[in-house]
């Protein structure tokens, strides 16, 4: 008797991941709901100098535990992106529960990513900006991160449960990544950059620690993958 050609894994047969992007979905929908006014106070000073009220506004509770799901968001739908896109070009991973560890490796690697990029950033802006200045930017840091993870969402869902092309989504996914490193570019200039400073030192500023942290984590990345194939 002859064993069955076992079935090939697809996220959109895993019940598990299913059933994540759902709660992640409707989750999504009430935040958003509940959060409107923030999220459209924070559109509205992100392209324009703030109040000097805002500078002292404290998130409540709420608005923090919002922008925190939508960071997490955001770092699922990129490991989730990265993982199908992986699974589709190098296919070596073979077992359902080697597929669940895969993701939440990619999970915890992208937030490690945000995590220790933010702490450097913050670090260099305390030595040479002020703290007005940091303030602001990590506000708009943090926005951003959470904000990526919108678009990322469709995205996502279409891969996994509408058969939307590798191809289509990888120009998608690179254009909203594209799109959000051209608002952080615009943010750090209107932060640190428009008065008084010599403004060539942007580039600088940019290419080390949003480039260049961007590429060193695609090497990592490129080995961890490479180590969790089967």
């Amino acid at each position: 008797m002859t064993e069955g050609i076992p079935v090939p894994y697809s996220l959109q047969s895993d019940d598990f991941i299913t059933s994540l992007l759902y709660a992640t979905v409707v989750v999504a929908i009430v935040a958003l709901a509940q959060s409107r006014d923030f999220f459209a106070r924070e559109l509205k000073v992100f392209f324009r100098e703030p109040s000097r009220d805002y500078e002292f506004y404290t998130e409540t509770a709420v608005e923090v535990r919002f922008q925190i799901f939508l960071g997490f968001q955001t770092c699922l739908l990129l490991a989730l992106a990265t993982f199908l896109f992986t699974t589709h070009y190098i296919p070596g991973i073979t077992t359902v529960t080697a597929q669940h560890n895969f993701i939440l490796i990619l999970v915890g690697c992208f937030m490690g990513y945000f995590i220790v990029k933010g702490l450097i950033q913050s670090l260099v802006g305390w030595v040479y900006f002020e703290s007005q200045e940091n303030r602001r930017w990590q506000k708009s840091q943090l926005f951003l991160v959470g904000v990526e993870g919108l678009p990322l969402l469709p995205i996502v869902l279409l891969l996994c449960y509408y058969s939307m092309s590798f191809m289509a989504a990888q120009i998608l996914c690179f254009l909203v990544v594209t799109f959000v490193k051209i608002l952080t570019f615009y943010r750090c200039y209107a932060i640190f950059f428009q008065k008084n400073r010599p403004r060539l030192q942007i580039f600088l500023y940019f290419c080390t620690l949003e480039i260049v942290p961007m590429l060193a984590f695609y090497g990592i990345m490129v080995q961890v993958i490479n180590t969790l194939r089967v």
